[in-house]
């Protein structure tokens, strides 16, 4: 529909692969707790296996429903391969479950709802991705972009 879109949401699954290469990791915003989940989980996603990481990613919320960042990933890991519905029911899941100190994860949910034609939704996601980085030039491009519509 809009290809600057899909071309920017590629580049930034490109640099969220190499930047953000695992929820192994700890993230540690001020107000959440340490999160982990599945290194696995996000070795499939990183290998373009969206289906097994999806899967991964569940089983591991079975042991630990409240995550969060767990819940970011599967919501990504479904917009890659196309599931914008599911990948919104997912950040929302994440966002009710405290995950909300991360620009990125707005700007992903904002390119999902963008996608769905939720232009006011997605307006509003890319504007929290700015309050939180003011310097997020993804998230400042594609919303100056919604707002000349």
């Amino acid at each position: 529909m809009y290809p600057a879109y899909r071309l920017s949401r590629l580049v930034f699954a490109a640099l969220f692969l190499i930047f953000f290469i695992g929820c192994a990791k700890e993230y540690r915003p001020a107000s959440l707790k340490d999160l982990t989940c599945m290194e696995e989980a996000d070795q499939a996603i990183q290998r373009g296996d969206y289906e097994l990481g999806v899967r991964l990613h569940l089983d591991f919320l079975k042991k630990e429903p409240e995550n969060a960042l767990a819940m970011y990933h599967v919501g990504y890991a479904y917009g890659m391969a196309g599931n914008h519905a599911k990948e919104i029911e997912f950040y929302e899941n994440a966002i009710a479950t405290g995950y909300n100190l991360d620009a990125d994860f707005y700007y992903n949910m904002g390119m999902a709802y963008a996608e769905l034609g939720s232009f006011e939704k997605a307006k509003s996601a890319f504007k929290k991705a700015l309050e939180i980085n003011p310097h997020h030039a993804e998230a400042r491009e594609v919303l100056g972009s919604l707002e000349k519509e």
